[in-house]
């Protein structure tokens, strides 16, 4: 089994690019993410970190995880290699306002850029021998070579069944999962794009973090990112959530119990 540390390494970019789009709750939104895309000091181990709790979380029914602004399907991928040794396999499921990036997204070909291929081939201080070693097999067995002039390759036909991609917004979050049914939210980096219907729905965030701790089971964690949590963190606080590691406060939690289950069923039925 190879450690969830291990697929740090691997960082890929969308081979269509960097695309601008209309949505109808924010300005633009700009499709630029990778495989693992923290692979600096300061993200290199949230990743890793998510994947550990999540596996210790692990019962006898595959865990149900969700990438809010999934982009090109890079973190729904990630965390399909990182956790998918797991009996039974996770649920992943990955939405996006853009049409072209979920179409791209269920496509699964990625360009691997001159940077990124420098900490899969050669030595440095950052990757030992041994992490890079481990990367190299999970990436070919995943992924096939399509154009070696362009170092682009394709998902491999078969591959990551159990993840879906479908388009919609975060501002509706709440209408495409039960209540109490998510273990993990991925949503790093998409909230800003709230900002201009802020404007004239001063209420947008708190609605936003409401659906999302009804749809999470209690104890789901919802994982944010290390520097944009601080400006959500106080209306995060007032719906409920919780912030169970010290270390890693842009990491939150639904707190267990039975009071949190009703109210969020109860919440999620009559706002429909």
């Amino acid at each position: 089994m190879i450690s969830p540390i291990s697929f740090n390494n691997i960082s890929f970019r969308a081979h269509t690019g960097t695309e601008f789009i209309n949505s109808k709750h924010s300005d633009y939104l700009c499709h630029t993410t990778e495989f693992f895309r923290y692979n600096n000091n300061r993200y290199r181990n949230t990743d890793s970190f998510m994947m550990e709790q999540l596996e210790k979380s692990q019962k006898d029914k595959p865990l149900n995880i969700v990438s809010i602004g999934c982009s090109y399907g890079e973190e729904v991928y990630s965390y399909a290699m990182g956790l998918n040794h797991l009996n039974p396999k996770p649920k992943i499921i990955g939405f996006d306002p853009s049409q072209s990036a979920i179409d791209g997204a269920k496509e699964g070909i990625y360009t691997l850029n001159d940077n990124e291929q420098w900490y899969l081939t050669k030595k440095n201080t950052y990757y030992d021998d041994g992490i890079r070693n481990q990367v190299r097999p999970v990436f070919h067995d995943n992924f096939e070579c399509i154009d070696k002039d362009t170092k682009t390759y394709k998902l491999k036909e078969g591959r990551f069944e159990n993840c879906e991609f479908f388009v919609g917004e975060i501002q509706e979050i709440g209408k495409y999962f039960p209540a109490n049914s998510q273990d993990c939210l991925l949503c790093r980096y998409v909230l800003y794009h709230c900002r201009m219907q802020e404007v004239t729905n001063p209420n947008v965030y708190k609605k936003i973090y409401t659906q999302m701790f009804d749809i999470l089971k209690p104890g789901g964690l919802l994982c944010l990112n290390r520097d944009e949590y601080e400006y959500y963190n106080n209306e995060l606080l007032d719906v409920g959530f919780i912030q169970p590691y010290e270390t890693k406060p842009w990491i939150y939690q639904k707190p267990t119990g039975i009071s949190n289950t009703i109210l969020s069923h109860f919440r999620q039925k009559f706002n429909k």
